[in-house]
């Protein structure tokens, strides 16, 4: 009965570790540009941006509520209505704040290197070589499914297409990016014509 029992809390110890070593892909769901709170127009070209800072929606698309560590995602959706390519350089998306202080994309890496499972930690619990390999291949997915999300560093829509891809930003501990002022430069690199968005998240 003893063993028994000994054996049911291995199992279940076991089964939360597993459980938490997993990482599954979460569901982002892109719409169309103008069914988006967060839209513009200017002439042909359509934008919207599409914030997650709320644990329900981080939680489902990205598994994780990585709100907890001062990371917000940002969806941008780009439409080119226009006959040219446009042109979008991630860098220069930044987010600004009431007083003028402004905010800079980071990268999936700095995000998911902050919610990594510890290998060595993982091991150490009794489960050995298994829940080493476990929790790192945990931490491949999730860096894996966290860059296919992420925006391009230099994004090119060609005409009458739309492209999206997520902004990770890093706020300060107590801030959030809600109310702030998104800003989005588009160039056309054939005309040198630009579009500069203000969107309001």
């Amino acid at each position: 009965m003893e063993i028994a029992k000994k054996l049911g809390v291995l199992v279940l110890v076991a089964f939360v570790l597993g459980a938490c070593a997993s990482h599954k892909a979460g569901f982002i769901l892109v719409k169309n540009t103008n069914e988006y709170m967060n839209y513009q127009k200017q002439e042909d070209v359509e934008i919207a941006a599409d914030l997650y800072a709320n644990e329900l929606k981080t939680k489902e698309g990205f598994y994780l509520n990585v709100n907890e560590k001062n990371f917000y995602p940002v969806n941008l959706i780009v439409r080119n209505n226009s006959e040219g390519r446009l042109f979008l350089l991630k860098a220069d998306v930044r987010i600004v704040d009431s007083v003028g202080n402004q905010y800079f994309p980071t990268s999936c890496s700095v995000m998911s290197g902050e919610f990594e499972r510890s290998k060595i930690a993982y091991a150490l619990l009794g489960f050995g070589i298994f829940s080493y390999l476990s929790a790192d291949e945990a931490n491949k997915r999730m860096e894996t499914d966290r860059r296919e999300k992420e925006l391009a560093n230099d994004l090119v829509i060609s005409p009458g297409q739309r492209a999206s891809g997520f902004v990770y930003f890093k706020m300060p501990e107590g801030f959030k990016p809600n109310g702030m002022i998104l800003k989005v430069k588009l160039e056309s690199p054939e005309t040198k014509k630009t579009h500069s968005f203000d969107l309001q998240l």
